[in-house]
């Protein structure tokens, strides 16, 4: 591959709106209320009585927020696909563009490890929080392992989220799903009841 293929500002890859259908701009709205509602939780704890577990609490609200914030910006940037872009650049660099699917298989495989790691680490850092932000976690963990497999640019996985069931892409419903559940967590923490949890 030439300098001359590579035309945007990383490789292919140059900043504008990535996803400008009905489906990308919905997604960003639900990245925006999410994001509200998880600092909104935060501002909510900060009113409980002070302890290790509250402020612990208030801070993983706070960064569930801007995660968010940082994720509804990207889903019209496509930060992803600059890194897609980065890989590509450089396995052709060291000339091992051919075997990329083997690093991709490998690049997945230890997300998902990761993925699975991060999801315990998080589980017990929570342990003793609301289940409000246990669950919050676990939508964060789906999402940022969805989002790392996208970027990877895997051939099938990029078949299989472009694939349909009842009219809706694997890609929206597994992103949205991802929101949803973080949206569900935040909202459970601002109701009444669970201010004592």
């Amino acid at each position: 591959m030439t300098n001359s293929e590579n035309t945007g500002w990383i490789g292919q890859w140059s900043p504008g709106i990535g996803d400008p259908d009905f489906m990308g701009w919905l997604t960003v709205v639900l990245y925006a209320i999410a994001a509200v509602l998880c600092w909104r939780a935060a501002r909510e704890c900060k009113k409980l009585p002070p302890k290790k577990a509250i402020r612990q609490e208030i801070l993983l609200w706070r960064f569930l927020s801007i995660v968010l914030w940082f994720l509804c910006v990207n889903k019209q940037l496509d930060l992803q696909t600059a890194f897609t872009e980065i890989g590509r650049m450089i396995a052709i660099q060291n000339d091992w563009y051919e075997e990329r699917q083997v690093y991709q298989i490998m690049f997945i495989e230890g997300l998902m490890l990761g993925g699975a790691f991060c999801a315990c680490l998080l589980f017990v850092i929570t342990w003793k929080l609301s289940r409000s932000i246990k669950l919050a976690m676990l939508g964060l963990c789906v999402l940022g392992v969805f989002i790392l497999i996208r970027a990877s640019s895997f051939h099938h996985f990029d078949e299989f989220i472009g694939s349909r069931m009842l009219g809706f892409k694997w890609n929206w419903i597994l992103e949205i799903s991802g929101i949803g559940v973080v949206t569900l967590a935040a909202y459970r923490r601002l109701m009444p009841e669970s201010r004592h949890a």
